[in-house]
């Protein structure tokens, strides 16, 4: 019998041959929303962990110096056993045991290693990231590197931290944007020390930190495992 109603069919067809088209299109939406959803969570997650490193390096800091206040009292303790005029014994005592307890209660603090060195009457913690900045500018023989803002310097922890969860050196893409060159080293040791020791003994990492056109030095370190990963990006204007 022949076919009454072919149109029919073929808008049939056509129907469901859009109707395919535009499931794969809806289909392409979700995963780019899958994707970008992913990509927002993962860059949470790193401004996170960077705002929490910046708060332990923080409370670092003041558990330090509440540890010099506290080794001060007891030396003025044991220097004043009586007390002076307008504050008694009792009163130091009693500072002291509240600066102990707050000690105990920051033990826990995984504080990286610190050096500190008094200028000019003051004491001044230097972190592991400047003290590496620090090595590198004495064996330049030209201008200081300068610290980057804390975006670049962000940049390079978060490299360090990937590199130390996937337990391997590798280097990344950079981009050099409106810089007019970029340079990057990367290692790994038991300590930051021994990580500059190395870069400094290998002819092309040496010629990177020594090149006098970079101006500024992004430095991104974090502990892991017991070993020390860094990463430190070199910038010229």
């Amino acid at each position: 019998m022949p076919d009454k109603d072919p149109d029919i069919r073929i808008a049939i067809f056509h129907s469901i041959r859009l109707l395919g088209v535009w499931t794969a299109v809806l289909y392409g939406v979700v995963a780019l929303a899958l994707v970008a959803g992913l990509i927002f969570a993962n860059s949470q997650r790193n401004d996170l962990r960077d705002v929490q490193d910046e708060t332990v390096t923080a409370l670092c800091t003041f558990r330090d110096d509440l540890q010099r206040r506290y080794d001060d009292g007891i030396k003025f303790l044991v220097n004043h056993p009586e007390g002076i005029p307008g504050i008694s014994a009792a009163d130091i005592q009693r500072s002291l045991e509240n600066q102990r307890a707050t000690l105990k209660s920051l033990a826990e603090l995984p504080c990286p290693a610190t050096d500190s060195t008094d200028v000019l009457g003051q004491t001044r913690v230097r972190q592991p990231r400047s003290r590496f900045i620090d090595a590198v500018n004495r064996e330049r023989g030209c201008g200081d590197l300068r610290s980057t803002g804390k975006y670049l310097t962000r940049s390079a922890r978060r490299h360090s931290r990937q590199m130390a969860h996937q337990d391997r050196l590798f280097h990344s893409t950079l981009r050099v944007g409106h810089w007019s060159k970029v340079g990057e080293v990367v290692g790994v040791g038991p300590h930051w020390q021994s990580i500059f020791v190395a870069l400094m003994d290998s002819r092309e990492h040496r010629r990177i930190l020594r090149d006098c056109q970079y101006d500024f030095i992004a430095v991104g370190i974090v502990s892991a495992g017991g070993r020390v990963w860094l990463t430190g990006r070199l910038y010229a204007r």
